[in-house]
């Protein structure tokens, strides 16, 4: 009795197959590839990336707000006047001028070297130099000098040499001197312009004897100048005279 001949099933193929030699008639053997390790870092998964801070935002909106409030208050107080110090000072600055600075002045007073000129209203700066300040109103012309003189030169020849500079122009003239002394002297003079009119000049000198200062007044007055006028005239001489003596 004979065997019968063996028989075979199909098998799906195995996962490794093709990898090992000798399963299918000898096909040649591919080598394995290595697995390469992969290593976690020590201490576990890295943290996560930084995010806001609920802490942290908390603290930057309630600085903000601090800031804001602190302000007004920061401003008051640099305002302030520090103690001894005027009213209206402020840090940095130079304190506010005092009202009796002799650089602020009335506008109806100006100094002319170490002395004083006084106007009542209604005159007007007609024009000034370091030692003379004339004045003007209508026709009447008041000029103020304040002046050295030589040691020889007396009130009287000072007072007729102004004289003679101011009355050049009024041609036949009549003069009246008043001496008082070599420290004191006035002298008048009565001319006719050559527009008609008559002017009367007077000229008012005190000299220091010591020192040699030299105040002068001369005043070019026309006829019917009215008589208020003239007692403005001899009360502004009067002030500016007498602060030499």
């Amino acid at each position: 009795m004979s065997t019968p001949p063996p028989t075979f099933e199909n098998y799906p193929p195995a996962r490794d197959a093709g990898l090992r030699s000798g399963d299918h008639g000898g096909a040649s053997e591919r080598p394995e590839q290595p697995l390469t390790p992969v290593f976690a870092p020590p201490g576990g998964p890295p943290p996560p990336a930084p995010g806001p801070n609920r802490r942290g935002v908390l603290t930057m909106i309630g600085g903000g707000v601090a800031v804001l409030i602190a302000m007004p208050v920061i401003a008051s107080i640099r305002n302030r006047n520090p103690p001894g110090f005027p009213e209206g000072w402020e840090s940095g600055a130079a304190p506010a001028p005092d009202d009796d600075d002799p650089e602020d002045l009335p506008d109806n007073q100006e100094e002319l070297g170490d002395y004083t000129v006084t106007w009542p209203d209604g005159w007007s700066v007609d024009g000034r130099t370091e030692i003379q300040l004339a004045l003007a109103r209508g026709g009447v012309t008041v000029i103020f000098r304040a002046y050295t003189v030589g040691d020889d030169v007396t009130a009287t020849e000072e007072a007729q040499r102004l004289l003679n500079r101011h009355t050049a122009g009024l041609g036949k003239r009549r003069t009246n001197a008043t001496d008082k002394g070599s420290e004191r002297a006035s002298i008048e003079a009565s001319g006719t312009r050559g527009d008609g009119v008559r002017v009367d000049t007077t000229v008012h000198v005190v000299i220091d004897g010591d020192e040699r200062n030299a105040l002068a007044v001369i005043a070019l007055v026309p006829a019917g100048t009215v008589a208020a006028r003239r007692d403005e005239i001899t009360r502004m001489r009067r002030d500016f005279l007498d602060q030499l003596g």
